[in-house]
């Protein structure tokens, strides 16, 4: 996003990496990592991702200069953080528990900022250390989600079935399925979670790729997000609205935040309340559903946030702090969220 806007940018990855940028940096060889189908544990401690924050510490310091920003996008990578200390060092992403530290810090949703910063955010006045702790959700290229107003009577359930397919809700998503009577379709890797009694005709179509998952989505009557726990995000749920179709899921976590109730979909609490939503689901309009995703959660959206935090954060590298001055603003609208017509 950032080169496209006329940044340098390195990226350093592994040799499969694909990412417009000034230079790709490779860490990492094609055959020292695993197919996705066959990803291992995470382990911060294993020699791969070890061996990858060594190198990747090498690397930068042969590239840096002075005020360049370290951005990072998974925790395991507090070692390049440690051994860079005079970077600016942006934790990206959050959407775990677990941080590295950095002082800078861009999270996923309100949702998973409010659980970071718990009940001591509360009882505390300290919001003078918060400044700089900014929500950017997700984003993707449209391009990749085909629209589709006509939906089919399936509902589509989509994540992993063992690793996370129970956090997910995937026995709730059996469960709408047998009391509508509706097919259900049930895409994503491993095995069926065991104790989950799917209704006779389930589909189970594995990993998908990109134009499979478009298609999935793009004709199913409503995709099912019942997350059992606080969802950081739901990336699943965004991606279904790019596609026009609606979401019906949890009442909790950044869905709350994702899911316009009523508008692009329907949050519940209860079994029947999960029922009545995917009976009424056509009464959502495809066309709101794609608007909210397009203005919300496009690559483009993102990359006007991220942009203006990195001035913000510059501000405080420069000795200008909180207080700088920006006289060619014209808008805040970056902070706001683009609303279909109701």
């Amino acid at each position: 996003m950032m080169h496209a806007r006329g940044h340098e940018v390195w990226h350093y990855g592994n040799e499969a990496s694909d990412v417009p940028c000034t230079e790709h940096v490779t860490l990492i060889r094609r055959e020292e990592i695993a197919a996705p189908e066959d990803f291992g544990p995470y382990d911060t401690e294993s020699h791969l991702y070890k061996r990858f924050n060594v190198i990747a510490a090498y690397e930068i310091s042969k590239r840096r200069t002075k005020h360049d920003f370290l951005i990072m996008f998974w925790p395991c990578h507090k070692a390049v953080v440690e051994a860079l200390p005079d970077l600016v060092a942006v934790e990206a992403g959050i959407g775990y528990p677990g941080l590295m530290g950095a002082p800078f810090k861009i999270f996923e949703s309100y949702a998973m900022l409010h659980a970071w910063l718990g009940m001591e955010g509360v009882r505390t006045a300290n919001g003078n250390n918060w400044w700089y702790n900014q929500v950017i959700p997700n984003s993707f290229d449209p391009e990749d989600f085909p629209f589709w107003d006509k939906k089919n009577d399936y509902l589509l359930f989509m994540g992993q079935r063992v690793i996370g397919g129970e956090g997910k809700g995937i026995y709730v998503a059996a469960d709408i399925a047998k009391f509508t009577g509706m097919k259900l379709v049930v895409a994503g890797p491993g095995e069926v979670a065991k104790g989950v009694k799917f209704p006779p005709g389930t589909e189970f179509t594995g990993r998908v790729g990109v134009k499979e998952r478009g298609s999935l989505m793009a004709y199913a009557r409503a995709v099912l997000c019942p997350s059992l726990f606080v969802e950081p995000f739901c990336g699943v749920s965004v991606e279904a609205m790019f596609c026009g179709t609606p979401v019906v899921c949890s009442d909790w976590g950044a869905l709350t935040e994702n899911v316009i109730h009523g508008v692009t979909g329907y949050r519940c609490r209860t079994m029947e309340e999960f029922v009545w939503a995917v009976r009424n689901a056509d009464r959502i309009k495809p066309e709101k559903c794609r608007a909210w995703a397009v203005n919300n959660f496009s690559l483009h959206a993102a990359a006007e946030m991220y942009e203006e935090y990195f001035r913000s954060v510059m501000n405080v590298m420069n000795g200008e702090g909180w207080y700088a001055k920006h006289p060619e603003r014209e808008n805040l609208d970056f902070r706001g969220k683009y609303l279909p017509l109701l």
